[in-house]
Formats: C-alpha cells, sequence, structure tokens
C-alpha cells in the first residue's frame, strides 16, 4: 500500500482510477482537501496498465490451454467408460465415467475463468468486475479439487483402518 494519501494508505501500485489519467494525492488537481482520504472511483472503473494486462492475458491463455487438455482427458475417460460397460465391467465404468466428468467440470470452470481474465485485458471500465468473476471461477476449480482430495483421504483413512482391524481379527 502507498501512503501519503492522507493517511488512508492510497491505491495499490499500478491500478489507475477513472480516465482523468489516475489518481493524485489530495490538493493535486482533483478538489480534495488536504487530508481528506482520495476519491473514490465508481465501482469496476479500474484498469490494468500494460505490463499488468500481459501477466493476465498470459494467465487467461494458460487456464484455457489447461482447460482444453482437460476436455480431452474427460472425453477419453469417458470413452473408455463406454468400452468398459460393454466389456460388463460396470464398477469400472461407473468410476470411468464419473472421473470423466470431473474433468470436464473442472475444464469448464478453468475455461471461464480464463474468458474472464481475458476480458480484463480486452475490454474498459469493467477490470474489477472481470477478475472478481475470474476468480469466482476459479475458486470453484480448486473447491472441487479440494473435495476430491477431502474424500479421498476420508477413503483412505477408512481402507487403513479396515486393513488393521482385519490383519487383528486374522491373527485371532
Amino acid at each position: 500500500m502507498q501512503q501519503g494519501y492522507g493517511g488512508y494508505g492510497g491505491v495499490p501500485s499500478g491500478i489507475t482510477g477513472p480516465a482523468q489519467g489516475g489518481w493524485a494525492p489530495p490538493g493535486a488537481g482533483m478538489g480534495a482537501p488536504m487530508g481528506a482520504p482520495p476519491p473514490i472511483a465508481p465501482a469496476g472503473s479500474f484498469e490494468f496498465d500494460a505490463s499488468q494486462n500481459k501477466v493476465i492475458e498470459e494467465v487467461g491463455g494458460a487456464m484455457h490451454f489447461v482447460a482444453v487438455l482437460l476436455f480431452l482427458h474427460g472425453g477419453v475417460a469417458l470413452l473408455n467408460a463406454v468400452g468398459q460397460g460393454m466389456s460388463h465391467r460396470i464398477p469400472e465404468a461407473i468410476g470411468t465415467a464419473v472421473g470423466g466428468v470431473l474433468y470436464g467440470v473442472m475444464g469448464a470452470s478453468l475455461h471461464k475463468a480464463g474468458s474472464y481474465f481475458k476480458q480484463i485485458v480486452t475490454t474498459q471500465g469493467n477490470d474489477i468486475p472481470h477478475l472478481m468473476n475470474a476468480l469466482t471461477h476459479l475458486r470453484g476449480a480448486f473447491r472441487l479439487v479440494r473435495t476430491l482430495y477431502l474424500i479421498l483421504l476420508g477413503i483412505l483413512v477408512v481402507a487403513f483402518v479396515a486393513g488393521i482391524i482385519i490383519a487383528i481379527a486374522m491373527k485371532h
């Protein structure tokens, strides 16, 4: 946080205000009295600078690339599930199909987040709303991964405890 804006912290480096050219300290042509907080720009009027836009655009492109790979992986998994089902390996087919759908859902979340990241760069006046939409979809993808890992951890704990119980029972 920058200091010198009436003690209120100021605006983070690289983020500019409305089209008048950005933020300035009180008394520097924006009409704010000395010691007053900086004027508040209308919601959604912040714009990232060119170097920040480049980083954001690259993140969006990388997310689209990973999303395509997740879609492909999910599609292959679903085709594999069909083959397993035709071979009467129904439990395997169900597990593979669930995995394929989950890869597709993750791909969709990452693709949508990547699209919002790219909109930050290609539109004017809505960088913050686009950033928040991107983060919302990214949060959804990571919530899914977190939930799956917690389920997996739960299954592993149950399997470990069951293995110990079975081993003890077999000794007696």
